[in-house]
């Protein structure tokens, strides 16, 4: 039997350790499968009730390294068309503030869009292409979490949907995951 040993950097354990901690603390909602998420760039988020879009934070985690790639301390970027307040914009969705934040009155505070519906959007653009394990959308905690049901789509560098799907995060954690299957990586290092 031949075995494998992998070499994981002291850095990418420690944000492993950290992220999986924070999980912990404040909880990542109920769970969904969905089929691989490789070389992903970017990330578009939608309400998908049609209505005013309020993320909290949301966290991408690279499967190789157990890093964030949403968030701004590790080179992402988010936009959008519009917010709510002077205080409520896109970059507050990657701050990486934990506990997340409870509404755009608190400081740092949560993305709050600015229109009910489209084209009302979140982006978020990562500083390089990533294989993600999991994506969690954290919504707002302090009223209307019924509004916290995002669709995303979860594209490539070419603009190509890798992945798209609902993220119900309207739940006693106002989190929502998306646990992304590793089957197929064999097939998809042949295509890059």
């Amino acid at each position: 039997m031949k075995r494998t040993i992998r070499m994981v950097s002291v850095a990418a354990l420690v944000a492993l350790l950290s992220a999986t901690a924070a999980d912990a603390q404040f909880g990542e909602g109920p769970r969904m499968r969905a089929g691989p998420a490789f070389g992903a760039a970017s990330i578009l988020i939608f309400n998908s009730k049609r209505t005013w879009i309020q993320v909290s934070e949301v966290v991408a985690i690279e499967r190789r390294t157990g890093v964030n790639v949403a968030a701004a301390r590790n080179g992402a970027h988010a936009s959008a068309r519009n917010q709510y307040a002077p205080n409520s914009g896109a970059e507050n969705a990657i701050d990486s503030a934990m506990p997340p934040a409870r509404s755009f009155h608190d400081r740092p505070g949560i993305y709050h869009s600015g229109t009910e519906g489209p084209p009302a959007e979140l982006e978020i653009t990562f500083a390089h292409p990533a294989d993600l394990s999991r994506l969690t959308v954290y919504g707002r905690t302090d009223c209307c979490s019924d509004r916290d049901v995002y669709r995303f789509e979860l594209l490539d560098r070419h603009g190509r949907i890798l992945q798209s799907g609902v993220i119900a995060a309207d739940n006693r954690d106002h989190a929502g995951t998306v646990m992304f299957d590793d089957s197929g990586r064999d097939r998809y290092d042949r295509r890059r």
